[in-house]
């Protein structure tokens, strides 16, 4: 298997070596449960016309591998609802990406949350940093 399957051809081996991807079923809707709020250390947001997918992982789970705190990334794409419009303005999909701290999440630590009106959940996708157990 070659790297670029989940990382970007960019990604440098050494971080890509020191991460695996969550399995998750499709669609890939998932979002954190609230076991995970208290472990969130910081977050990023960004255009998602500015970022084809590869490069939006390869810059998220870098600063993941980056900050010694962080031991998982959960990357994610959404728009906002119609009712969001107004204040929000028309913007297209975003990137987001949210960093957590502390024993490493697992699949179970994620949630199908029921059909919201604030956002769509796409792409959504979660990076463990190894020995972070």
């Amino acid at each position: 298997m070659r790297f670029e399957l989940f990382f970007g051809a960019d990604a440098s081996y050494r971080v890509v070596s020191a991460f695996h991807k969550l399995r998750f079923d499709t669609p890939l809707d998932w979002s954190p449960s609230d076991r995970l709020a208290d472990r969130m250390i910081t977050w990023n947001t960004a255009s998602y016309e500015e970022f084809p997918l590869t490069r939006w992982v390869d810059k998220e789970v870098d600063q993941c591998y980056e900050d010694t705190a962080c031991t998982a990334v959960y990357i994610y794409s959404s728009e906002p609802s119609w009712d969001e419009m107004p204040q929000v303005g028309f913007e297209t999909r975003r990137w987001y990406s949210l960093f957590f701290n502390g024993s490493a999440p697992t699949e179970r630590d994620f949630i199908r949350r029921p059909i919201d009106v604030r956002y769509v959940i796409k792409d959504a996708a979660v990076y463990i940093k190894h020995g972070r157990h």
